[in-house]
């Protein structure tokens, strides 16, 4: 008799509901083999696939998230991206590098990554492999570890190396120090970091030191204080201006016409003006020497803008030739810096800049001459002490910073002037007084009081040309006529000395320096007495010692001071002689 399965007793029953679990669970694991099987063959079927993939090329993609990525394709159509640059994000722009006031040898190109400050400029000379890799870590690049360095050479060339080569877009740099829209550039603010194989542009080797402080422009104010005149007062502090603002001047319409010829009589003080003048790398004397090469002298100027040349034409030894080379370049610099449009030394380009030269020749035409003697400053030890302590940098820095801040009202005082004067070397004169009262007075000082100036100056007087044929005329007039005011004496043995009487012999005359003075006084020439005695120097007209233009002589027990000068210079046919227009003879 056959029975139901879950028949009989509690204990059959148990058995059976066990056998019941175990014939699901024998299912369950049935279905979970079987399903492990068909993942285990679809995994051994996709490796043996992959087995026979090959890489055939990495491209350099950039994600929407701005990731920039490896992108991996094999020749099974497979893509796989993976990180390549880590620290970078965001596409980039790829351009040759312009060069405008300068001449490069070489081809330059540049990376511009848009959202990142990281550039990257190389030779066109190493677009290669190795070359773009170098660059890239040169500039802070980081890459995924996980890719080998010769991958990441490998896509770096596939990847720009035609974009370099092909580009067309051009970006010019900041080549030159000075002003760029509106602030004064050097290498201090360039800005970009220079790096292996970066062009060598003239802003990286101009350097300009950061001081300021109150007291350093009283300081530096103190070194005008020492000048004794007034004409050496306004110019030394004008041709900084002219200096730092020379591009501006320019884009104005006015030139920087005027040379600045110091001439010295007194070479001790040679070392003061570099000190005084120079704009840039201010820890040694920057200057041009005028008995350099061609070449030499071209790779200076052309390094400068918005700045003071300084050339230094004293020579002390030398050939006739060397002498004439010397008085060449001087010309031919000055042409070049003071004229518009010459090509002097191969350059094409307008050097924007002022000029100083220390000589000991005067100059002429667009020249405004200042002469160098012992009695320049009230005392020298003091002008030293005061340019070793700074000052001059702490007015530089604090003029660069005024002019930033008022450059439109600057513009607008050079407009004026320009416009009003018709004569641009008086409106360049204007100009750079009424900037420099502008700043003064807004660091709190009156200029005029504090240099003893008077508030109106007579322009005019700064750019007087005087030649020797004006000296020749205007001295032997002047001293013809005053000398029959002074008594004179032949220059005996035993002369007694007396300080308001002239000397003579058969060849000179001895004229005390102090009554040399008065008589130019006398006659409105005092001004221009450096300019003609020097001039009678180089004639040969005056006997003085190798520094100055006087000479200490004995009359009576002690040497005095004299202005020795040829009594046939002042001779003329049919007239008396100079000797015997004398005043008070006995």
């Amino acid at each position: 008799m056959n029975r139901p399965f879950n028949y009989g007793n509690a204990y059959e029953q148990h058995i059976a509901s066990m056998l019941s679990t175990i014939n699901s669970n024998v299912y369950n694991q049935n279905n979970m083999l079987n399903s492990y099987m068909l993942s285990t063959d679809k995994k051994i079927a996709e490796l043996k696939k992959n087995k026979k993939r090959k890489r055939i090329s990495d491209n350099i993609c950039v994600e929407q998230d701005g990731t920039i990525i490896l992108l991996e394709i094999y020749d099974n159509g497979d893509k796989i991206g993976v990180p390549f640059i880590v620290n970078l994000r965001g596409g980039w722009e790829v351009y040759r590098l312009k060069f405008d006031k300068i001449i490069v040898a070489e081809e330059y190109f540049a990376l511009v990554f848009r959202n990142s400050s990281t550039w990257i400029v190389g030779k066109y000379t190493k677009n290669t492999q190795t070359g773009l890799y170098n660059y890239f870590v040169q500039s802070g690049v980081k890459f995924n570890s996980q890719i080998s360095q010769n991958r990441i050479r490998q896509a770096l060339y596939m990847g720009f190396a035609p974009q370099i080569e092909n580009t067309t877009q051009t970006w010019t740099l900041t080549e030159l120090a000075g002003w760029h829209n509106g602030k004064f550039l050097s290498a201090e603010n360039f800005q970009f970091a220079i790096r292996q194989d970066f062009p060598r542009l003239p802003i990286l080797q101009k350097k300009i030191e950061k001081s300021y402080g109150k007291d350093d422009l009283e300081k530096y104010l103190q070194i005008f204080q020492m000048l004794r005149g007034s004409k050496e007062k306004v110019l030394l502090q004008e041709v900084i201006v002219w200096g730092l603002l020379a591009s501006v001047f320019a884009q104005e319409g006015i030139k920087i016409s005027i040379c600045l010829n110091l001439v010295f009589l007194q070479e001790s003080l040679r070392p003061i003006f570099p000190k005084l003048l120079q704009v840039f790398n201010r820890n040694s004397t920057e200057v041009v020497y005028a008995d350099w090469t061609t070449k030499q002298v071209r790779e200076n100027l052309i390094l400068c803008n918005d700045e003071i040349l300084i050339v230094d034409a004293i020579q002390t030894l030398g050939n006739t030739y060397q002498k004439q080379k010397v008085k060449e370049n001087v010309e031919k610099i000055k042409k070049k810096i003071c004229e518009d449009k010459t090509r002097f030394f191969d350059i094409d380009r307008e050097i924007d800049c002022a000029l100083v030269v220390m000589n000991t020749e005067i100059l002429q035409g667009n020249t405004i001459n200042i002469f160098v003697t012992e009695d320049l400053f009230e005392d020298v030890l003091t002008v030293e002490n005061l340019l070793n302590r700074k000052c001059v940098e702490s007015f530089l820095d604090c003029f660069v910073e005024f002019s930033e801040n008022n450059l439109e009202t600057i513009r607008r005082i050079i407009r004026k002037n320009r416009t009003s004067c018709k004569d641009s070397r008086y409106g360049l004169l204007k100009a750079s007084w009424q900037i420099l009262c502008m700043f003064w007075q807004e660091e709190g000082f009156d200029f005029c009081k504090e240099l003893f100036l008077p508030d109106e100056i007579e322009w005019e007087e700064y750019i007087s040309e005087i030649c020797e044929d004006d000296v020749r005329d205007v001295f032997i007039n002047v001293i013809r006529k005053e000398i029959s005011n002074v008594q004179v004496l032949r220059r005996e043995r035993f002369a007694t000395y007396g300080a308001n009487i002239i000397y003579f012999d058969d060849s000179w005359l001895f004229v005390p320096t102090k009554v040399l003075n008065e008589m130019l006084k006398q006659r409105g020439l005092l001004s221009e007495k450096l300019n003609i005695l020097y001039c009678l120097k180089k004639s040969g007209k005056l006997k003085c010692d190798r520094e100055g233009l006087s000479k200490k002589v004995q009359i009576g027990n002690k040497r005095h001071e004299f202005y020795i000068i040829s009594r046939s210079f002042f001779d003329k046919p049919g007239m008396p002689s100079i000797v015997d227009l004398g005043g008070m003879k006995n």
